[in-house]
């Protein structure tokens, strides 16, 4: 009889906690973010590389003229 009365109360206070339930929400969150930074670091540096394969290019191209400019 007691050890059903003292179930019954485990059980209510289990439905009343919800620190598991937050813990999971907030894993959820830092997942969420963490994929949304890998996803935008990776946009830029796309970016970035043709930039930087842009003003390379260029680079080398000036002093291709000037060697010519140069030589010539």
């Amino acid at each position: 009889m007691i050890s059903k009365a003292l179930n019954k109360i485990n059980i209510a206070a289990f439905k009343r906690d919800e620190s598991g339930a937050t813990a999971i929400e907030y894993g959820l969150f830092v997942a969420l973010v963490a994929i949304v930074l890998i996803s935008g670091l990776t946009a830029v540096y796309g970016a970035m590389d043709r930039k930087f394969t842009e003003v390379s290019d260029a680079t080398e191209q000036v002093q291709a003229d000037a060697a010519a400019r140069d030589a010539g």
